[in-house]
């Protein structure tokens, strides 16, 4: 059964290593992403799908391959946006690592780091 991690989550918190294997999944995934110099740019746990123990991201509308350009475009949830993407700075896939830093936090903690309560 296909589940999304957003499901995942609402109902509770993950334990510390069911977190760590999926962030080790996730790492991979977009590692695998990064080599190819492609950007996601809108990860989330809704984006994160887990079909029996495997991690799998989706919703690649707001992807982009980048080339040897920094991109400029304003996009992504607003709960996970980078301080480059809201500075309206130049930015590469870094700003995906930072909403991985993001939703371990959630996945541990059970909440937003900024206190922030979803709204879907």
């Amino acid at each position: 059964m296909d589940l999304r991690l957003s499901d995942l989550l609402e109902k509770n918190r993950l334990q510390e290593h069911e977190a760590s294997i999926v962030f080790y999944q996730l790492c991979t995934a977009i590692a695998q992403m990064h080599s190819f110099t492609i950007i996601h740019r809108d990860l989330k746990p809704e984006n994160v799908m887990l079909h029996e123990g495997v991690v799998k991201v989706c919703d690649f509308g707001w992807s982009v391959y980048r080339g040897s350009q920094l991109r400029t475009t304003f996009c992504g949830t607003p709960l996970y946006l980078s301080p480059e993407i809201l500075m309206g700075n130049s930015y590469d896939e870094s700003v995906d690592i930072w909403t991985l830093g993001i939703m371990l936090y959630e996945m541990v903690i059970g909440g937003s780091p900024f206190g922030i309560t979803r709204s879907e």
